[in-house]
C-alpha cells in the first residue's frame, strides 16, 4: 500500500521533474483495487467529483481516465487503473495540489472508502500520435 512516505517521494519526483522542464506531456497511472462491494459507478463518481472541484478552481489541464481490465495476467477482480494526463509537469503539480486541497476533502474521504489499495504508481512521458485524416 502506498502510504504518506511513498506519496511524498512521488511529489518530490514531480517537483524535480518540474525544475528540469524537459517533458511535454505527463501521464500518471495508479494500479488500484476497489473495496469489496463497491461498484464501478461509485468510483466513477469519485472521479467526476474530483474534476468538478478542478472546474470550480478554474483548472482545466487534467484528463482523467479509469481503465478496468478485461484481461490481464496480473489483475484480479476489482482491479482498475486511475490515469491522469496533464500538458506538463507544472500542470500535473497543480492537479495534485487540488487533489490534496481542503476543497477536495470529501472526495478524498470517499476515495478511502471506495479504494482498497493502490499497489503501484507510475509517471510517464506521454507522446500522442494522432491519425491523419485524408
Amino acid at each position: 500500500m502506498y502510504g504518506n512516505r511513498h506519496i511524498t517521494l512521488w511529489f518530490a519526483l514531480i517537483l524535480w521533474l518540474a525544475s528540469n522542464n524537459a517533458l511535454a506531456e505527463i501521464a500518471e497511472s495508479y494500479k488500484c483495487k476497489l473495496n469489496p462491494g463497491i461498484t464501478r459507478d461509485e468510483l466513477l463518481q469519485v472521479g467526476e467529483d474530483y474534476l468538478a472541484i478542478q472546474n470550480d478552481a478554474q483548472y482545466h489541464d487534467f484528463q482523467l481516465t479509469i481503465l478496468f481490465p478485461k484481461y490481464g495476467a496480473d489483475t484480479s477482480s476489482g482491479t482498475f487503473y486511475w490515469n491522469g494526463v496533464s500538458p506538463n509537469i507544472e500542470r500535473l503539480e497543480a492537479a495534485v495540489a487540488i487533489w490534496e486541497s481542503a476543497e477536495n476533502k470529501a472526495v478524498l474521504e470517499r476515495w478511502v472508502k471506495v479504494v482498497q489499495d493502490c499497489e503501484s504508481a507510475t509517471l510517464f512521458e506521454s507522446i500522442t500520435i494522432a491519425q491523419k485524416v485524408k
